[in-house]
């Protein structure tokens, strides 16, 4: 499926922020974020607000996971929607190693990631 513009223009800041999660580089993270971003526990669950929350969540995600890694195993575009389904390996939960997978939505505006729900 062929993008145009709109649609490259869309999903530019949710690949760049994947690229650098997976490059453990917080300031690219933050960076894909609008400074007033919020990400959620699907469906109301105020997880930040902010990026210098979302960076300190993100410090402490890559300090205790050295090894995390997110992959990309399919994605839907409905604007200014991106829904993706995730598989996160080496994250560490209660000192183990562990994968998952699960959908996040990520809405996009102005170039930056506006909000986000993890759905669990």
């Amino acid at each position: 499926m062929a993008q145009n513009q709109e649609t490259v223009a869309l999903v530019d800041p949710v690949d760049a922020q994947l690229a650098a999660y997976n490059a453990h580089d917080i300031e690219k993270v933050v960076m894909a974020y609008s400074e007033q971003v919020q990400v959620y526990i699907f469906p109301q669950k105020l997880v930040c607000s902010g990026r210098e929350e979302l960076r300190n969540i993100y410090e402490e995600i890559f300090r205790v996971s050295p090894e995390v890694h997110a992959e990309l195993l399919g994605r839907q575009i409905k604007k200014p929607f991106i829904i993706d389904h995730e598989r996160l390996t080496g994250l560490q939960v209660d000192g183990q190693s562990t994968s998952r997978e699960s959908l996040v939505i990520y809405r996009v505006e102005t170039g930056a990631i506006s909000a986000v729900w993890f759905l669990p």
